[in-house]
C-alpha cells in the first residue's frame, strides 16, 4: 500500500475537469447526496426517486438489457428510497475510530440485503455494483464495487468480493491513511477512497 499514491489519485479526481465544472458528470454525486440530506425528513419519496433514476443513469446503470432501462420508470425506485431512509442519520453517522467500523458494518449490510431483496423480487439483478454505486452516493456508506474499485483492492491486498469482511477492511484503511491526507476533507471518507479507487482503476 503507497499513501502517497492514494492521495494523489484522490486530488487527481477532485482535480479533473468533470468534477470542477458545474456540469461535470461526476458531480452527479454531489446532487444526488444533497438530495437525499435535504428530503430525508419530508419524505419526498417521488423526487427521491427521480434523483436516484437520473444518477443511475448516468452513471451507466440503465442500458442494454438493464431492466431498469427496458422495463421500469423512475417509480421502480420509490421502494428502494423507503429502504434507504431507514436508518440513514446512523449510516451518515460515519466511525470516527477502529472500534466503531464493526457495528456500522454490520448495519450497512443490513441494508444492502434490504436492496438485493427488493430488486430481486421486482426482477432487477441486484449487481453489487448497483448496490453500492446506491449506496455511495445516497449516504456514502460504501465505496462503488466496480471494476475499477476492485483493481484499486486487489492492489492494496483486500478482500475484492463485497461483504461485511471487504467493508471492514476498506474503513481499515482510511484510518491507515486518513492522517496523510490534506487536512480539507470535505468529502465523506469511502467517497475520498472511491475516488482513489477508480481514479487507480481508470490508470491500471
Amino acid at each position: 500500500m503507497d499513501i502517497k499514491v492514494i492521495a494523489e489519485n484522490i486530488e487527481k479526481f477532485r482535480s479533473s475537469e468533470c468534477n470542477t465544472k458545474e456540469n461535470g458528470r461526476y458531480r452527479s454525486w454531489e446532487i444526488v447526496f444533497k438530495d437525499f440530506d435535504e428530503h430525508q425528513d419530508d419524505k419526498d419519496y417521488d423526487y427521491l426517486a427521480r434523483s436516484l433514476a437520473l444518477y443511475l443513469a448516468s452513471w451507466g446503470m440503465m442500458r442494454g438489457s438493464s431492466k431498469l432501462l427496458t422495463d421500469y420508470n423512475y417509480l421502480i425506485h420509490i421502494s428502494a428510497v423507503q429502504i434507504i431512509l431507514v436508518d440513514f442519520p446512523e449510516l451518515k453517522n460515519y466511525p470516527q475510530n477502529e472500534k466503531e467500523i464493526e457495528a456500522y458494518v454490520r448495519l450497512v449490510w443490513k441494508k444492502i440485503t434490504a436492496l438485493k431483496n427488493y430488486y430481486s423480487k421486482v426482477g432487477i439483478s441486484p449487481t453489487d455494483t448497483l448496490l453500492t454505486k446506491i449506496m455511495l452516493r445516497t449516504e456514502a456508506a460504501t465505496p462503488a464495487y466496480d471494476q475499477y474499485f476492485r483493481k484499486f483492492l486487489k492492489a492494496n491486498g483486500l478482500t475484492q468480493k463485497l461483504g461485511e469482511q471487504s467493508l471492514k477492511e476498506v474503513w481499515a484503511l482510511w484510518f491507515k491513511i486518513k492522517s496523510d491526507l490534506s487536512n480539507e476533507v470535505d468529502y465523506p471518507p469511502v467517497k475520498l477512497l472511491d475516488m482513489a479507487g477508480f481514479q487507480y482503476g481508470q490508470e491500471n
